[in-house]
This record gives C-alpha cells, sequence and structure tokens, in this order.
C-alpha cells in the first residue's frame, strides 16, 4: 500500500508539474534522446500518446494484480510477524 500511496502522490506531483508552462512536456519536448535511450525513448513514445487518465487506471490495476498475486502466494511468507523489524 506504501507503494501505491507514493505512486499516486507522484503522479500527481507531475501532473501539476506538466501544468506549468516551463516543464517539458507542456514546451512540446520530445522526451528521451532516442539514440542515447533507444528503449526508454520507444516507452515514452507509446505511452505520450495514451490519454493520463487511462495510463494512471493502468497503472493502478498493475500495483493491484501484483498486490494479489502476492496475497495468492504467501505461503512462502513467515507466519509470525512479531520479530519483523
Amino acid at each position: 500500500m506504501f507503494s501505491l500511496g507514493r505512486f499516486i502522490v507522484g503522479w500527481v506531483l507531475e501532473e501539476q508539474a506538466v501544468a506549468r508552462s516551463d516543464a517539458p512536456m507542456a514546451r512540446g519536448e520530445a522526451g528521451p534522446d532516442p539514440v542515447a535511450y533507444p528503449l526508454l525513448a520507444r516507452g515514452w513514445a507509446t505511452l505520450s500518446d495514451e490519454h493520463p487518465d487511462q495510463l494512471f487506471e493502468r497503472s493502478v490495476r498493475l500495483f493491484i494484480a501484483g498486490a494479489e498475486a502476492a496475497l495468492r502466494d504467501r505461503v512462502d511468507w513467515p507466519s509470525d510477524t512479531s520479530d519483523r523489524r
């Protein structure tokens, strides 16, 4: 849950930064250098075409799916958590 909360806070901060006129996306910059970072540039291009609300919802679903999988496979977790730090 901490990870999801931090993701949401980060998302909101990024949305606010993009809304500023001096933010890279607001100025129309293309994203990462495709020569130096080809994989990152392809991912950037793919995700920048998606509506931000759809991207956010899909990302939250990934967090939830991961948590569900972890809970489903929790047989490896210690049953006594009193000594956890």
